[in-house]
């Protein structure tokens, strides 16, 4: 359940109250429904006027949304304070442009030690479907400690072990920490399969190393950065 929702016509964030004020009582008979910022679900206003009952926006039934009653126990930290549909439109134009594309491919790379192009692609799609690019204040430089988290990698040649990467903040916070403080934050590596963390398990936000690596790109091929670039085929970069 969520108090925030994007009214479908004006593209704002609104409450439950002002989404009714602006829609009208027959909002659902004109089939005006708010979207969910995270998943973009069609919403229904509940609660408005019970006296009892705080007024919010309800999910369908059988969504495992973060924002939702019922959130997917593995994507459950994705809760910011707020969103910015506007912001989102900036946000994924910036990370877009083909030396920012790199970049954030070669810090993700080095925080998971091996990484193919289409994983990296499935990350971003990732972050699409769960409303990643409209969080409220993201900066550019900490999205791939973010797309990390997005996918448990299976094992491959390279990679011995399933990855997964958790973040871990202080308790009680939005996630907006990880952009305001990050250095109270920092991403855990587990084994996707047995959930036992892995030997080397700490990745500092911001890592050093990361850091360095997101700044050397000439090595990449022709092939890699026009798979890579397959994140952003809707923004036609």
């Amino acid at each position: 359940m969520t108090r925030k929702a994007i009214h479908p016509k004006t593209g704002k964030i609104v409450s439950p109250e002002e989404f009714v004020a602006i829609s009208g009582p027959s909002w659902k008979e004109k089939e005006i429904f708010p979207v969910c910022p995270a998943c973009k679900a069609p919403l229904s206003p509940y609660g408005l006027h019970s006296a009892t009952v705080p007024s919010r926006f309800d999910h369908p039934d059988g969504s495992d949304c973060p924002i939702s009653s019922h959130p997917d126990p593995r994507y459950a930290y994705l809760t910011p304070s707020d969103w910015d549909p506007e912001g989102e439109r900036r946000l994924k134009a910036e990370f877009c442009l083909i030396d920012n594309l790199k970049e954030s491919y070669a810090a993700c790379l080095k925080i998971c030690g091996t990484l193919s192009g289409d994983e990296f692609v499935d990350m971003c799609q990732m972050a699409d479907k769960r409303g990643i690019f409209r969080y409220k204040a993201l900066s550019l430089w900490i999205l791939p400690y973010l797309l990390s988290t997005l996918l448990d990698l299976p094992k491959s040649g390279k990679r011995a072990q399933p990855l997964r990467l958790i973040l871990v903040k202080p308790k009680k916070e939005f996630l907006d920490i990880l952009w305001i403080r990050p250095q109270e934050c920092r991403l855990e590596k587990y084994d996707a399969n047995t959930g036992k963390p892995m030997r080397i398990t700490s990745v500092g936000i911001p890592d050093p190393a990361v850091e360095r690596a997101r700044k050397d790109t000439d090595w990449m091929s022709r092939e890699l950065i026009l798979k890579i670039r397959k994140c952003c085929l809707d923004n036609h970069q």
